[in-house]
């Protein structure tokens, strides 16, 4: 009887210290806590906001752009993706892969920025309501942590006016500078025959504006001339001197005449409201007659673009061609004149600009290296050279490139980053501020040499879409 009393007792025992390894194994594989995005806008550590940029009063068929910004204490591990937003009678432009990067300080604290901008064009007049944008926004720990999540922005509302009084009934585009020009290629101002051809270019180019709003050219069939047209081609561009958003549309097309005769090729012309002057206009590309057989040739030419409203089509008057020229050359002459004279001024002003940007982040840098948040510096070090890593790792050599001619420099990246990535014990490894300061110093000195060495390039290329 005591036998079976023991050998119950010691499976009592044997119970219950399994009870309390599988406690422990549960208590030590369960982290001890997990940041999620709720839990870092509970604590004020990130933030969104969605603000509307344009200004003054809105009408139909003018872009309304919002701009979505998230702010984080900690960096961002990818780029921040906006959700679809469907809204009633309007157009809204998908958002664009590319994000802007920046670093904010506010109120001593540094804060990691991303921001992505939404465009809705209205088609009628009226009040609007932009339904909440879902965020997905991707961030690194110290901890190697990395926490994905969602946010939603709050609905926002915009009212939009009617259409001026001058263009109502009309179509029309709106923008704050649009211009209709055209090229022409195979024409001959003497004798047309028949069997010869004449191409015609036609190139639309707004401001302000994205191309699904830009409408075809008028290109109608005519008889005894065979038409050839290439599709059109509408892409969307930046200004690399104004930054502005640009809508363009090309096309070509080639007439050839197969008998003889009188032809008429009828005029281009696009009505807009121009946002700066508050007026309406009009770019027009005048009619063009040609003569195909005995005495033929191009009787009208005339592709300039006429953008008042008020002037009609455009006539011929040479004396004051001319003399709009010698405007713009003197024009011209003054202006050339004023940059060359303040060149200096400008260019110390933009090497100020970056080297109060250079020291921000050196700043920045060299503080995360005391603070021994490794990756931290190295996100800084991406900023320096523009980069944000996809995924953590995909463009993890970029740094190591920019320090391909600095062996020792190289050495001192791997270094940082094995503190920053790697699992194994650290104990004996370390980096002084004086090498973080080297790693820093040379990627500035050859990225600074990398922008000296680059060049613009031009593409004739107009079918080339981006």
């Amino acid at each position: 009887m005591r036998a079976n009393n023991i050998a119950i007792q010691r499976s009592n025992n044997i119970a219950s210290l399994l009870l309390i390894v599988l406690a422990f194994l549960c208590f030590v594989s369960t982290p001890t806590f997990a940041e999620t995005v709720e839990s870092l806008i509970d604590k004020q550590e990130l933030s969104l906001t969605m603000s509307l940029q344009t200004e003054g009063t809105i009408i139909p068929n003018q872009s309304v752009t919002f701009e979505i910004e998230v702010m984080s204490a900690q960096p961002f591990a990818d780029n921040m993706t906006l959700s679809y937003v469907d809204i009633t009678d309007a157009i809204v432009i998908p958002p664009s892969e590319n994000t802007t990067l920046d670093i904010k300080t506010i109120d001593g604290k540094d804060w990691f920025v991303q921001q992505k901008k939404l465009v809705v064009y209205t088609m009628q007049n009226g009040e609007f309501v932009v339904p909440p944008v879902s965020v997905d926004v991707s961030i690194n720990f110290k901890n190697k942590q990395k926490v994905k999540g969602q946010l939603k922005t709050k609905s926002q509302q915009f009212i939009v006016d009617k259409s001026p009084a001058s263009l109502n009934g009309q179509e029309y585009l709106v923008s704050s500078n649009l211009v209709l020009t055209e090229q022409q290629k195979d024409a001959s101002e003497t004798k047309l025959e028949v069997g010869n051809a004449v191409t015609l270019t036609y190139k639309l180019t707004a401001d302000n504006m994205h191309a699904l709003l830009l409408p075809d050219f008028n290109i109608p069939a005519l008889p005894g001339i065979k038409l050839y047209t290439k599709p059109i081609v509408k892409k969307d561009d930046v200004d690399r001197l104004s930054k502005l958003q640009q809508a363009i549309a090309s096309q070509e097309v080639t007439f050839i005449f197969q008998q003889e005769g009188r032809y008429v090729i009828p005029e281009q012309k696009i009505t807009w409201w121009n946002i700066k002057t508050k007026q309406p206009q009009q770019a027009i590309i005048a009619k063009q007659e040609f003569v195909v057989g005995d005495g033929g040739g191009l009787i009208t030419e005339n592709s300039q673009s006429n953008t008042d409203a008020e002037l009609g089509s455009t006539n011929n008057y040479p004396v004051l061609q001319w003399l709009y020229i010698i405007v713009l050359i003197v024009f011209g002459i003054f202006i050339l004149r004023a940059i060359y004279q303040h060149k200096q001024a400008l260019m110390q002003s933009f090497k100020t600009s970056d080297k109060a940007q250079r020291n921000k982040l050196k700043q920045l840098y060299l503080k995360h290296i005391e603070e021994q948040n490794y990756q931290a510096a190295i996100m800084t070090l991406y900023q320096v050279i523009n980069v944000i890593p996809d995924n953590g790792s995909a463009n993890a050599s970029a740094l190591a490139q920019q320090l391909e001619k600095s062996p020792q420099q190289q050495a001192l990246l791997v270094k940082l980053q094995r503190l920053a990535f790697a699992f194994e014990i650290k104990n004996n490894l370390s980096i002084s501020t004086e090498e973080a300061k080297n790693i820093f110093n040379t990627l500035v000195k050859t990225k600074k040499i990398s922008l000296a060495f680059s060049r613009f390039k031009f593409s004739m290329d107009l079918n080339n879409e981006q």
